[in-house]
């Protein structure tokens, strides 16, 4: 159950908030080239978007972290939206550097990466990972279709290295379905 904590930032004003606050997700998740639509996803599915939202767990703001993993990615104030999108969005991120996949990466975000490693992942996470995918408009197939970008020459702008290598991962995708369209 989320309960509603303190006011910060934001502050949970409805729909109004809810456009900055998906802008917010949309601008950050661009910079670690994490898909828009799934940063979204995560944050609607974890939190509704209420950047105050607290669940049974202690998991803090829009992202639900916890209050040891908010601290591991820098995060101060769990329930500031900044501070809150950046952490569960660089998450995101390192999970998917790990796995290489966004399905696992959302397992783990959900269940934690030591149930991965164990393989004593939830059924409950199973569905969670598929309802966020299908959420963010992926089907299970791109789920490794588009990877996570990294500055490859510590320049900071890395946009255009994230395009080129989406642009050929859906031309590879579009190939593979194409080939087993015909097969059929």
């Amino acid at each position: 159950m989320i309960v509603p904590a303190p006011s910060h930032g934001f502050g949970w004003l409805g729909a109004a908030s809810t456009g900055a606050i998906q802008t917010q997700i949309t601008q950050v998740a661009n910079q670690y080239g994490v898909p828009p639509a799934l940063a979204i996803a995560v944050a609607q599915t974890e939190s509704s978007l209420n950047p105050n939202a607290t669940g049974a767990a202690g998991e803090q703001g829009l992202f639900q972290l916890m209050p040891a993993t908010a601290a591991q990615l820098g995060v101060t104030d769990g329930y500031d939206p900044t501070q809150n999108i950046q952490g569960g969005v660089a998450y995101l991120s390192q999970l998917y550097a790990q796995y290489g996949d966004w399905n696992t990466a959302l397992l783990a975000y959900n269940a934690g990466p030591g149930n991965v490693a164990a393989g004593t992942v939830p059924a409950s996470s199973y569905s969670y990972a598929s309802s966020v995918m299908a959420n963010a408009g992926m089907s299970p197939t791109q789920a490794a279709l588009t990877p996570a970008a990294g500055t490859s020459d510590g320049s900071g702008d890395d946009s255009g290295d994230a395009l080129a290598v989406s642009t050929w991962a859906w031309v590879a995708g579009i190939g593979v379905l194409a080939a087993v369209w015909a097969m059929n």
